[in-house]
């Protein structure tokens, strides 16, 4: 499970960091032009006066999310959101105590990162090429200089002194997936028709990243990374189980019967595609 993760999340790190580069039609892939008030879109130009496709779009990505979460719980949370992605690809801060000059190439190291991923969402408004080509002249706007340098701040703050915390405490997402979740969900649990075998060595415990104990039962703060699994996996390969964890993916609690197919996805899936279909059509329309 720690194999695949890290390789989706570095495909979908490589993916945002370059789309921006990637030209169709002359222009960029997903770029939106202020000066032109124009949004490119895969070919596509959506003027300002078009921009309820836009907001078709927002409904769908809205609706698209309440199916997935439906679906799979926070699966987004654990492998694609980029507050996840950022917080493992700097994981080497948590060995701070390591010493002053460890702590200090960190730190540079971190803001080195959030310079990087500032300028990757500054070209989603403008070409990383001009960017890169006013950079090299060092003729660079003072409006994107001070964006530059707030959004630079901002990830680098959140990189160094809060983490994890956003997913626990003040994420959204977080909050709402209560609310969208059903009896047959996609969910990390400890399955008690094992509680024998677990011999308490807290390996679970002490490898998640939020610092739950799944075998507690659900938790909100649970961002689905799977940490535990691998944790509790070699555990019992080491005790002779043949790998096999107490703790795994279960749609609905240990123990149920748990299937995909059911109502409200159904339901949910139905609105979500005539929506997509309904985009794709606008799309279509204005190429």
């Amino acid at each position: 499970m720690r194999i695949k993760r890290k390789l989706v999340k570095l495909l979908w790190a490589a993916i945002i960091v370059s789309l921006p580069f990637l030209k169709i039609g002359g222009e960029s892939a997903i770029r939106f032009d202020i000066p032109l008030l124009t949004l490119y879109f895969f070919g596509t130009d959506i003027r300002i006066h078009e921009f309820f496709i836009v907001l078709i779009a927002a409904i769908f990505i809205c609706l698209l999310f309440i199916l997935i979460t439906l679906l799979f719980g926070r699966m987004w949370c654990g492998w694609l959101c980029p507050q996840t992605v950022l917080v493992d690809f700097t994981a080497f801060t948590d060995k701070f105590k390591k010493g002053f000059l460890y702590r200090l190439l960190s730190l540079f190291l971190i803001l080195l990162i959030s310079a990087v991923v500032g300028a990757n969402l500054i070209w989603y408004f403008v070409s990383p090429y001009e960017f890169f080509g006013h950079l090299l002249k060092w003729e660079i706007s003072q409006t994107i200089w001070r964006f530059w340098i707030v959004l630079t701040a901002i990830i680098f703050l959140n990189l160094v002194f809060i983490r994890r915390k956003f997913c626990v405490t003040v994420c959204p997402y977080s909050k709402l997936q209560s609310a969208m979740y059903d009896n047959k969900t996609l969910v990390i649990a400890f399955d008690p028709s094992k509680s024998d075998d677990c011999i308490k060595c807290m390996s679970c415990v002490k490898k998640c990243p939020v610092e739950i104990d799944i075998r507690q039962g659900l938790h909100q703060a649970c961002i689905y990374c799977g940490e535990c699994i691998d944790a509790c996996k070699d555990i019992m390969k080491r005790e002779g189980k043949d790998g096999d964890s107490l703790i795994n993916y279960f749609f609905g609690l240990p123990g149920e019967k748990g299937r995909i197919v059911r109502q409200g996805v159904v339901m949910v899936g139905f609105v979500t595609l005539a929506f997509l279909i309904f985009l794709i059509y606008l799309l279509l329309k204005e190429t």
